[in-house]
This record gives C-alpha cells, structure tokens and sequence, in this order.
C-alpha cells in the first residue's frame, strides 16, 4: 500500500484524423503565413533579414519580428542567411486522453507549417523550422536533418528571440534551477541581462489586447530553455523581449551534440484574450510526446497531505526554519493521522528523510536519525495511507534509478510490481 513518488508522462495516445498538402517552392519566398483553425491568430515567418517571425492575436501584434537560428561549434550558423526554399502545410484535428489533467478529453486541432530553409554560407546547408498554430497558441521548433557536412554537430546557441510591440507588463521568474521562486511584477526592460542567471519560466506578458505566456515543450534530448533580456537597440534603449537562453548541466560538456536527425523542442507562446483563459490551457502538455509508458494502472492521483516543510517550523526540530524546516517521525504521525482523518490516500514525506542530500556520499538506505522510514510505513499502513517519499533528482541521477528504487524498497516502501496488485 505504499510507494515511492515519481511524477509521470502524460498519457497522450494519438486519436486523430491527420490530412495535410505540401506544396515544395521552386524558387526564393521571401514570406510564409499561418493562420489558427479559427482564422484569429496569424504567424508569419521572413527570411528579409535573416530568419525571422512575427505574430499577431486578433489582428494586432502579439510578437514584433523576433529572429530565430542556432549556432554551432566552429563558427557555423544556421538562421543569420537563411532563405526559404520551399514549404508543406497540413491540419490536424483529434483528440487524446489526459489521465492526470483538468479534462480527461483534450482537443489536439492546429495547422502546421513546416518551412524548408537553406543558409547562404561558403558551405550551404538546410533545416528546417516547424510552425504551429493553435486558437490559443503558437509553438515552432527546429530540425536539423542528416545531411553531408554535418554528420556531427554541437549547438552552442539558439538564437530564438521574443519580441512584444512594445516595453509591457511582465512576470519573470529570477533564476533558480529548481524553479521554486517568486514570479514578480516589471517591465520588459527591466528583466535581467545576465545569461549565467536567466529567467525561469513561464514568461507571463501582458499585451494591450490579452496575455501571452512564453514556455517550452517536448523537452528531450536538448539542454533546457531559460531567457534573459534581448539585448539593446541601436540608440541604446532597451530591445521589449527576450532571447532564449540554453543552461545545460554542469557535467555537460555541450549544450546540444548529435550526429542524426534531431529536432528542438518546441519553443510555446501560449495566447489568451483574458488571464482566466491562461489556467485551463493545455498547450504544453498537448505538444508533449506522448507518454511511453504503456501500463498506467498502478498510478493513482489522490490529494496528499504535506509534511512540515511547507509551515517553515517544526517544534521538535527548532534549529531549523523557512525553507530549511523538516519533519521528523513526530511530525510525520501527525500528517499521517491528518491525511486519514480527512480521507487523503497520501502523505508526503519530504526532504531531509536521507542525509547527507545532494551529495556522492548520500545513502539511502539509512534514513536520517530522527525519520523512522520503517516505523512510518507501519503506522501508515495501520491507518490505510499511502506514504509519498521525495528524492533529491541529483541523487536519483547519479546512484541511478533502479539501484535508488531499490534501496528505497529495501526500507519498507513498495516496488511497482507489488503495487500493481492493490485494491
């Protein structure tokens, strides 16, 4: 009856009715456009000065021409001297299952553009940039297909701007690599310049006319996406929007490295006529690949009671405040007694249960001195609640997920198989 706690994939089985014409350009076309299914949004890409997009809600601007590109090790760069050499569109209107969302029934309808691009270089070479359009978004990423010259290959830049009409309204999130931080008021001129300490998304933006929020999805083999200020103007004023800014893990030695087809993730601008339309949008989770795992039966959502970490005290741990508070076997029993008494299925135990955290040395098949893991189960198990067990993700990384898992079995919590037969 009790498990260790691993967020999911999506299910999103594909369910849809897909039919497309392609039409190859013969000659230069200086511009493409892409209308929504309900003809409101318009996103048109140029190749006038370099690569480059615009987008427009309800026939004003959303995003002001915003070059798009990559750069890669060796000086080369895709996007600085690109022409558009040809073009296919399709439209795609279907449905998938989201298990775990708001609906249990999402709506998958978008007209795509994919934009056959060749860069004017001593050594010219093609990709491709793939355009989406949505009544309540735009999302575009790049393609690098195989081809001679670039068998292998290390991006070292996207060169992905977003640029608003004008110096609005924004909520940033400061740099953390976690994500967990405060998403305060300013104005696009005022967002950070510092690439080594970007922005979190999401993005929010206010436009004269709604919102668009700025986000990734189907973020797979490619080093996250953060963003920093776009830079200045030419009489030194500060250029409205963003460029994205790759952060990749410390032991990486590169953002991005392949030898084969590869494909960005998508790079979102989610649009809404009022903030409310913003809590209920799925276009990210929509975007996503689906889920690959074929056998959801053992996961089972249920409200979860939080241990003591989100009050910022414990009486019986007084040394340790805020964000540094944590449970112990004490405070645990009192949220488990909650959780049964409200009839929540869970209760989450987190960190500090192991320590040290975030270290080589880390083991967790000793819990900490003052978290009784194996008497925890017990009384949970008596008060038929489920335990919920947070893992630092670079410990889970670097002992690995099948020895972690393991381990944390070996101290009273169930493996999967042994969840599967659960009432």
């Amino acid at each position: 009856m009790f498990s260790t706690f691993t967020w999911s994939c999506l299910v999103r089985p594909t369910v849809a009715l897909l039919f497309s014409s392609a039409v190859l350009l013969p000659t230069r076309a200086a511009e493409e456009s892409l209308t929504s299914p309900d003809g409101r949004i318009v996103v048109t890409v140029d190749d006038t000065d370099g690569l480059r997009y615009r987008v427009a809600l309800d026939g004003k601007p959303a995003l002001a021409a915003s070059q798009l590109g990559l750069d890669f090790e060796g000086g080369f760069s895709l996007g600085r001297r690109t022409a558009i050499v040809g073009s296919s569109r399709g439209e795609h209107d279907g449905r998938w299952e989201n298990a775990f969302g708001q609906r249990r029934t999402v709506r998958d309808h978008y007209r795509e553009l994919t934009v056959t691009l060749r860069e004017q270089a001593d050594a010219p070479s093609r990709f491709n940039l793939i355009v989406r359009a949505y009544d309540d978004g735009v999302a575009l990423r790049y393609e690098i297909p195989v081809q001679p010259g670039l068998e292998a290959y290390v991006v070292t830049n996207e060169r992905t701007e977003f640029l608003f009409p004008s110096d609005l309204t924004c909520w940033a999130g400061n740099y953390s690599e976690c994500a967990e931080n405060q998403y305060p008021e300013k104005r696009l001129s005022q967002l950070t310049a510092n690439v080594s300490k970007p922005h979190v998304l999401p993005l929010l933006v206010k436009l004269n006319n709604g919102y668009a929020a700025i986000a990734e999805s189907d973020l797979l083999d490619w080093a996250g996406m953060f963003v920093s200020a776009a830079g200045l103007k030419a009489d030194g004023t500060p250029r409205p929007g963003v460029k994205v800014t790759l952060a990749a893990r410390k032991d990486w030695h590169a953002l991005v490295a392949g030898q084969e087809r590869r494909l960005s993730p998508w790079r979102v601008i989610v649009l809404a006529r009022q903030a409310s339309e913003l809590v209920g949008n799925e276009l990210v989770a929509t975007l996503a690949t689906p889920s690959q795992i074929a056998d959801t039966s053992w996961i089972k959502p249920g409200i979860t009671a939080w241990d003591v970490w989100w009050t910022g005290t414990n009486p019986t741990q007084p040394d340790f405040k805020g964000l540094n508070s944590r449970g112990d076997t004490r405070s645990h029993k009192e949220y488990i007694d909650f959780a049964a008494e409200m009839g929540f299925p869970y209760q989450l135990i987190d960190w500090f249960w192991y320590e040290p955290m975030n270290n080589p040395k880390a083991d967790l098949t000793k819990p900490a001195a003052h978290v009784d893991i194996p008497g925890l189960v017990a009384y949970a198990r008596e008060r038929n609640v489920r335990l919920l067990l947070w893992i630092d993700s670079h410990d889970l990384d670097r002992q690995g997920f099948d020895k972690v898992f393991a381990q944390v079995a070996a101290v009273g919590l169930r493996r999967r198989e042994d969840r599967l037969h659960e009432p």
